[in-house]
């Protein structure tokens, strides 16, 4: 969300990654653009590997895609990304 300390939430999390893949949340109207926040951790990590993606689907695909095996995926953000990545998986149920 735009108007939420995401540099110093991305200052936690961005030495945990190896990669980062953003999208802009399914709530347009207090969403940060999936560009803008790869713009900022292209800034504060320039050795992360981000990529802008254009779904939620797309962005879990391309993630289960790069996993390595010992891997694990984090999701971040706010209670809109965990709601649609949640209905996201229930409808694969």
């Amino acid at each position: 969300m735009a108007d939420k300390a995401v540099s110093e939430m991305l200052t936690m999390l961005l030495p945990l990654a190896n990669q980062v893949l953003t999208v802009t949340p399914a709530n347009p109207a207090r969403a940060l653009p999936a560009q803008q926040l790869t713009q900022q951790i292209q800034a504060l990590s320039p050795q992360t590997t981000v990529m802008t993606m254009n779904s939620m689907a797309a962005a879990v695909t391309q993630a289960k895609a790069d996993l390595p095996a010992d891997g694990m995926i984090m999701v971040a953000g706010s209670f809109y990304v965990a709601r649609e990545l949640a209905e996201m998986m229930e409808a694969e149920r």
